[in-house]
């Protein structure tokens, strides 16, 4: 009956907000990773007093990353890539020190009498820093002047190392990199039709008995998720993305419209259009004039600008500006509706609360300078 298949629907939904509100609360464990890192670390280079102590509280920066790679499948994916690349590389570089060893071994036997070739370790360390060319002829010079066929093993170490194997290492780079991200996109673009094929069977699951029979997906069940999943879009912007999914609406969707048009949907940003006045204009130009003023303003402050005038106005403009800032706080999010008009400006409670709280200080600041 349409009651049973309401309240599976209903039911369907709650297990859908169970399951964000879980990936939800997964975020808190890296983003708390990260505040701690950086409280930690703020804490450590306030309180430091040795050297030891910058060190360590340098050290934590390395958990920084970590909010990064969880929230951004991007940057997983590039990791994952440089991890395949990493496993490959150090077997090659292995080959490399294993090549070097080899020609070091030689090396102090034959010329076990020159500074750098003494020994194994010494002529290991003088062919490694060979093999980076950084002290490149000078460092087989002294035994090029004794023995002149000295020549052809070096060259030959200098080739064999710099241009065969240095190659080797930037062509298996970029061939394993490349390869990674090639099995990356395939795998992305698999879980992305797994998705959608699950998604698909969900929602046949969960329409009425026509849907399930003729296996397609009921428009009002898709209306749901999307508004599962844009929870901030009201029914307005819902009903703009189903026209985009089935302009028809003829209450029905099959897999194929349902696989191209679901994530093109998905990929849609709307928007909501507001009318313009002559108050939102000057409103938007008082906001800024506010910002520009306030920038320069700090920067003429922080810097080391000196002049007697500057020195007589620096008060009276930062009151100024500090005023206008809290008039515009005020009249654009018209908390009395004086003016009876939407904002110009999308509100965040955020960056508007941070405004009224340096909007507050700064007139404290200037009480403070007026009264005494």
């Amino acid at each position: 009956s349409d009651n049973n298949v309401q309240v599976s629907g209903d039911d369907a939904t709650d297990d859908l907000v169970k399951l964000r509100k879980t990936r939800a609360g997964m975020w808190m464990v890296p983003l708390s990773v990260l505040l701690s890192a950086l409280s930690l670390n703020t804490v450590f280079i306030i309180l430091r007093r040795e050297d030891t102590v910058f060190r360590r509280a340098i050290w934590l920066s390395v958990l920084k990353p970590i909010a990064l790679f969880y929230i951004s499948s991007k940057g997983r994916d590039a990791l994952e890539a440089v991890y395949r690349v990493v496993r490959i590389v150090i077997g090659v570089l292995c080959v490399e020190l294993f090549l070097i060893l080899s020609f070091a071994a030689v090396a102090c036997q034959i010329y076990s009498d020159f500074p750098g070739f003494e020994d194994l370790s010494s002529a290991f360390l003088s062919l490694f820093k060979l093999s980076t060319t950084v002290v490149n002829p000078s460092i087989w010079m002294p035994v090029y002047e004794s023995t002149t066929s000295s020549a052809f093993f070096f060259i030959l170490f200098v080739v064999t190392s710099v241009f065969y194997i240095h190659s080797l290492v930037l062509s298996v780079v970029f061939q394993t990199y490349m390869q990674a991200m090639s099995e990356i996109r395939d795998r992305t673009r698999s879980d992305r039709e797994d998705a959608l094929r699950l998604a698909f069977l969900t929602m046949q699951k969960y329409g009425d008995w026509e849907s399930q029979s003729l296996k397609l997906v009921h428009v009002r069940v898709l209306g749901q998720a999307l508004a599962l999943l844009r929870p901030h879009y009201g029914p307005m912007k819902i009903n703009a993305l189903l026209q985009i999914v089935e302009p028809d609406s003829d209450g029905y969707i099959d897999y194929k419209t349902f696989r191209m048009k679901v994530p093109k949907a998905l990929r849609t940003s709307l928007m909501s259009t507001r009318p313009t006045t002559i108050f939102s204009l000057a409103l938007e130009l008082l906001a800024f004039a506010v910002a520009v003023s306030n920038l320069v303003y700090v920067i003429m402050v922080s810097s080391s600008f000196k002049a007697h005038w500057w020195n007589s106005v620096m008060m009276p403009v930062g009151s100024l500006i500090a005023l206008l800032g809290i008039i515009e706080l005020i009249l654009r999010c018209d908390f009395l509706k004086i003016f009876g008009v939407a904002s110009p400006t999308r509100l965040d409670g955020t960056f508007d609360g941070l405004a009224a709280f340096a909007g507050a200080l700064s007139l404290y600041g200037i009480l403070r300078y007026v009264l005494h």
